[in-house]
């Protein structure tokens, strides 16, 4: 703020002091107004305010975003722990399969030995009879052979090199369904376990984008914290400048108030003085004055009462034209009852005519 500049009043007439304290109560009107704009909606408040409408909007998204985050968290946390029961169940379900698949082995095992067995115990039998069939031939051809043991032996070595052969194949086929359920098994085994990663994997990348979460989380706090201490001292600031200006205001204004009083008492002593002169001088004008009043005041009460007059005819002119509407308003429904009664009788000549005409 410049400096004040406040001449001597001493001496000076009395329009340049009342020109000055004129000056001195415009200017003490502009501080106030001033410290009023500054205390309730000045600029420097209306940036503070903006500044925490900023902030508090800013705080909103980010709680906004927070919760979301939350949310998409917790989503998270329920797929993967859906996906964990998931993965137990279908352990669960792989080692029973893993079970019934042993259990069926063993079945298949047992019954592959047991006709193993049975297959053995057949050809041990076939060779045994073989061997007294032999026997038996040689004891009853000591001289000569018998055409018909000859061929009763050799059906029977035919039929057991058959039988031999068959329990080949069959000991050849079961073999390679016993091997082909291995490796089917082996397959489906493998297969589960990749599937196994694969859901391992997916399980491992949940968790790492639930990680990503959490430390997006974080660092959204942290911004907000910052972000609210930034605005904290912003607001701090702007609040001490914004007193610092109030305090020099009023410092201002108490200087102009102590030189206004100053100046309105010796502008009050010289407007007493100049107007016991004024008296003096318009003494004898006083009269002339108070008749003029007196007439000014007649003039008044005559045009008062001529308001009061057209006021009155001016009630009696509404009153009137209310009257005038009412019978504009019957005279409508008489000539909207004459017109049905026009209408009813033209509809009673009419018939008439029809009448008539059906007469003649």
């Amino acid at each position: 703020m410049g400096r004040w500049f406040c001449p001597q009043l001493d001496g000076e007439p009395a329009a340049a002091a009342a020109g000055e304290v004129h000056f001195y109560k415009l200017e003490c009107e502009s501080l106030r107004r001033r410290l009023e704009e500054l205390s309730y909606s000045g600029a420097g408040v209306a940036a503070l305010r903006q500044d925490l409408d900023i902030a508090r909007r800013r705080e909103a998204d980010l709680l906004a975003e927070l919760d979301r985050a939350r949310a998409a968290l917790d989503n998270l946390k329920e797929h993967h722990d859906f996906l964990m029961h998931e993965r137990d169940n279908r352990s669960l379900v792989e080692e029973e399969l893993q079970l019934q698949w042993q259990s069926r082995v063993t079945e298949l095992e047992n019954r592959y030995r047991a006709q193993a067995r049975r297959l053995t115990d057949d050809r041990e039998a076939a060779l045994a009879e073989c061997e007294a069939l032999r026997r038996r031939a040689s004891v009853s051809s000591v001289a000569s052979e018998d055409t018909g043991s000859k061929e009763q032996v050799t059906l029977v070595r035919r039929e057991m090199e058959r039988q031999r052969r068959e329990f080949e194949l069959k000991l050849q086929l079961k073999e390679h369904e016993a091997d082909e359920e291995r490796i089917r098994h082996g397959q489906d085994k493998r297969d589960k376990e990749q599937r196994i990663r694969d859901k391992d994997q997916k399980i491992r990348e949940k968790d790492e984008k639930i990680r990503e979460k959490d430390d997006m989380i974080r660092q959204l706090e942290d911004e907000k914290r910052r972000d609210a201490q930034i605005y904290d001292d912003r607001l701090r600031a702007a609040v001490q400048a914004h007193e610092k200006q109030v305090k020099e205001l009023q410092d201002a204004q108490a200087t102009l108030s102590s030189r206004l009083q100053g100046a309105e008492a010796l502008h009050q002593a010289r407007l007493q003085a100049q107007a016991a002169d004024w008296r003096r001088q318009t003494g004898e004008s006083e009269d002339s004055l108070r008749a003029q009043e007196a007439s000014l005041r007649d003039q008044e009460a005559s045009l008062r009462a001529k308001e009061a007059s057209l006021r009155d005819q001016e009630a009696s002119l509404h009153a009137q034209e209310a009257s005038l509407r009412d019978q504009e308003a019957s005279l409508r429904a008489q000539e909207a009852s004459l017109r049905a009664q026009v209408a009813s009788l033209e509809q009673e000549v009419d018939r008439l005519k029809e009448e008539v005409g059906k007469r003649l």
